[in-house]
């Protein structure tokens, strides 16, 4: 049996299904998104990178084993392929959905239906990289705004701004999910994980909440 479980954005599991899982061998993954070490030692998870996720773990369906993700575990392609080969293997697969970044988009004030494709930023990716920008012209072409997922592997926003040229006004969701939480609207500091919003033109409603949202936070 193979669980992928959705750790969610506050990384709590019920005991109901940690009971379950108990004599499974569990892994988590490290790759998509930021964990904590807080949370590998509390779960006693095996960290696993990558290569483990779309190589290795198929040599594993004959075990009884669980993956536990950042955020919703049929987010990324990388997860959803474990989940769709075992169905092709006749291999017993559940999922344990949970809350992602995708679900905390309206506390920016902007509405989830006027956002278009999501777009991710590798580390490797500089100001020669241009497929995120073409990603999030297309978006403001239609007049959408943009979720902008960067790797995990950048350590905080002022390495990213290093990296990539975002000449828009952005709102920056810093830690959702951990208690030093914050909706930064500009260029502003803050260590992972984050993301990156970049509004398109704002509806009446729209440009209400986040007058409200600003004065919130100041």
């Amino acid at each position: 049996m193979i669980y992928l479980i959705g750790l969610g954005l506050y990384f709590e599991i019920p005991e109901s299904l940690l009971k379950k899982l108990e004599g499974y061998e569990k892994y988590v993954d490290v790759y998509t998104s930021y964990i904590p070490d807080s949370v590998i030692k509390k779960y006693n998870l095996i960290p696993v990178d990558r290569k483990f996720l779309e190589e290795e773990i198929y040599k594993l369906f004959d075990k009884d084993i669980a993956i536990f993700i950042p955020g919703d575990p049929m987010f990324a392609t990388t997860h959803s392929s474990i989940y769709f080969e075992a169905i092709k293997r006749n291999v017993k697969i559940k999922v344990y959905h949970n809350s992602s970044i995708i679900n905390a988009i309206s506390r920016t004030g902007l509405s989830p239906y006027r956002f278009g494709r999501i777009v991710s930023i590798a580390k490797w990716a500089d100001n020669n990289v241009k497929s995120y920008q073409d990603y999030i012209e297309k978006n403001r072409n239609m007049d959408l705004h943009t979720l902008l997922l960067p790797d995990p592997a950048f350590e905080d926003t002022e390495e990213l701004f290093s990296k990539i040229d975002l000449k828009y006004d952005i709102i920056i969701l810093s830690r959702i999910g951990f208690e030093d939480e914050k909706i930064i609207y500009g260029k502003a500091y803050s260590k992972r994980p984050f993301s990156i919003v970049i509004p398109a033109s704002l509806s009446h409603y729209e440009k209400e909440h986040l007058e409200a949202l600003k004065r919130y936070m100041l």
